[in-house]
């Protein structure tokens, strides 16, 4: 069964992400942008950075740390 799951900051929707495959451990989704995508969407596109070799975690946490701190 495929799943929806939708990305909320307080109780406005930001997105909606919709599996479409899995790779354990990995759920394949397309990302759906929904009402508030617009103030946040700056932070997501960071995400598409860091690229190669990331041993620690460090690089990675750098741009995904911002999308934590939404709420």
């Amino acid at each position: 069964m495929q799943e929806t799951w939708w990305l909320m900051q307080g109780d406005t929707r930001v997105g909606a992400l919709r599996e479409y495959a899995v790779d354990q451990p990995s759920f394949l989704c397309h990302s759906v942008p929904g009402s508030g995508w617009e103030a946040v969407c700056g932070q997501f596109e960071s995400w598409a950075g860091p690229r190669g070799p990331d041993p620690d975690g460090a690089r990675t946490m750098q741009v995904v740390k911002p999308i934590m701190d939404l709420g």
